[in-house]
């Protein structure tokens, strides 16, 4: 895949991938680690659009620089290189806006008679 423009797109996201958020080097780079499901991401620029093929779903997204400073990565054991945690990739096909990610958690919560006098803050 080639780049073409990067667009701004700053804001902050939350991860949507129950088994959490491949992060990279760069564009379809090497695999640094995952951002674990709900962790909150802060999005830079983004990408021409694309569309992946996960589990025979197609789901369009972009790849989006990410302040890797600012989230929780877990690290995979076999990646050894440096890498600058100010600029690492990721698709956001599978990140959610904030206040959709919030309204998402708060209608399973009222799902649960035990939680009805709950929400979040």
């Amino acid at each position: 895949m080639t780049v073409g423009s990067i667009a701004s797109a700053q804001g902050i996201y939350h991860v949507n991938a129950i088994d959490g958020l491949t992060v990279r080097t760069s564009v379809s780079g090497k695999k640094i680690g995952k951002i674990p499901y709900g962790y909150q991401v802060k999005v830079l620029e983004k990408s021409d659009p694309l569309v992946i093929k996960d589990e025979g779903k197609s789901i369009n997204g972009n790849w989006v620089k990410v302040d890797g400073k600012s989230t929780q990565i877990i690290i995979d054991p076999s990646f050894t290189e440096s890498y600058d945690p100010k600029g690492v990739y990721v698709f956001d096909g599978y990140l959610t806006e904030q206040s959709q990610f919030i309204k998402q958690a708060e209608n399973k919560i009222a799902k649960h008679p035990a939680l009805k006098d709950y929400y979040l803050a």
